[in-house]
């Protein structure tokens, strides 16, 4: 069973909402344009693993996109609440989301908690190393790139992956 938890400033924990109805607009900006950010890692027994290195990252994306996210202690909150509703002692996929929102509405920012499927359990990562043309220098030169950002625009990844 997937938990989806809002991070809502009237929701000081989070607000809870049911994962198999639809939640965002069409017109959010992370649908439309792919402009947000994510990270994702493994909770074991209810804890998830290396938490403040993915907290650090998924702030360090936000800032190269320039997008206003909630502090970490918000998402460690949502984090929370999620995994307590997940009730889940086994593996898990905790997964953060920020999109930018819809066009002057601010951020919108959720946790998503999942089983670990079954194919992956036990797994080693699988890494694929490709060459993307780019010059080590292209990130200072063109930071509209975004180099180093997990973000939502996965076409190249997904390209790759085919």
């Amino acid at each position: 069973m997937t938990v989806l938890v809002f991070l809502d400033s009237a929701y000081p924990d989070g607000r809870i909402a049911d994962a198999g109805q639809p939640q965002l607009k069409v017109t959010d900006t992370g649908i439309t344009r792919g402009d947000g950010i994510f990270e994702t890692m493994l909770a074991v027994q209810g804890a998830p693993r290396k938490l403040q290195a993915h907290l650090a990252r998924l702030a360090t994306s936000a800032e190269a996109l320039e997008l206003d996210v909630p502090a970490s202690s918000v998402w460690e909150r949502a984090i929370t609440t999620a995994l307590a509703e997940a009730d889940d002692d086994g593996e898990l996929v905790v997964k953060l989301v920020a999109t930018r929102g819809e066009e002057g509405a601010g951020a919108t920012a959720w946790v998503q908690v999942s089983p670990l499927p079954k194919e992956l359990r036990g797994q080693r990562l699988k890494v694929l190393l490709l060459d993307r043309g780019y010059d080590s220098t292209v990130a200072q030169r063109a930071p509209w790139l975004l180099m180093g950002a997990k973000t939502l625009s996965y076409a190249v990844n997904m390209a790759a992956l085919r």
